[in-house]
């Protein structure tokens, strides 16, 4: 669990188009995410589509240039 300060919290929904799976493009994502300690998810959809769900401080998302 990761204690944020009294930075702006931020929840941003990203849907990535093209081809992302199977490419190691998730296990990229999460361990960029983890360097900067955010939390969220990588999920892969039906629709072939990727979306990610990043949470956390405003400037560590910006950050993550994902």
């Amino acid at each position: 669990m990761y204690i944020m300060s009294d930075s702006i919290r931020k929840q941003f929904h990203i849907s990535v188009k093209g081809k992302v799976q199977r490419v190691g493009f998730r296990d990229k994502v999460e361990d960029i995410a983890d360097s900067l300690e955010l939390a969220g998810y990588v999920q892969n959809h039906s629709s072939k589509d990727v979306v990610i769900v990043i949470e956390g401080e405003e400037g560590k998302i910006a950050e993550a240039q994902i």
